[in-house]
């Protein structure tokens, strides 16, 4: 069992390593990523958003389904 615990902490650590050792430099705009989506949506409260309004903001569109 004590092996077992060994060897899994190892991996997680070595995972980790790989995960965030990354020597890379480029942003997400230098690598080429979407562009703004284009189109106007409409929001809970029954308005509509521009999204071209919300170039270089963080932004969240949360998608949803009611089925």
């Amino acid at each position: 069992m004590r092996r077992r615990r060994l060897l899994g902490s190892v991996a997680a650590v070595l995972m980790t390593l790989t995960a965030c050792g990354s020597t890379t430099t480029e942003t997400a705009a230098d690598a080429g990523a979407a562009t703004a989506l284009a189109g106007v949506v409409d929001t809970v409260a029954g308005g509509q958003i521009d999204l071209a309004s919300l170039e270089g903001q963080d932004t969240v569109l949360w998608f949803w389904a009611p089925w």
